[in-house]
């Protein structure tokens, strides 16, 4: 343990940085999955609009989405 002021404040502030990297690696993790979110969001969008225009039949929204992830 550090008992010599300077060492204190070394130690104090080898953990403050640790923690400022460890919470910019925290934000750029949440904005790679807001990213990946979004990109699906934009790909999916046109299927998506076409399945809500469907009229309101469960057989018939089985059927499409069935072959997308197997079956239900």
């Amino acid at each position: 343990m550090a008992t010599e002021p300077n060492e204190l404040r070394r130690e104090t502030i080898r953990r403050l940085r640790q923690e400022l990297v460890d919470d910019v690696e925290m934000a750029n993790n949440l904005l790679h999955e807001l990213n990946r979110y979004l990109d699906q969001l934009r790909t999916f969008a046109p299927e998506l609009l076409r399945v809500e225009a469907l009229p309101d039949n469960p057989s018939t929204v089985s059927v499409l989405w069935r072959g997308r992830a197997g079956p239900i």
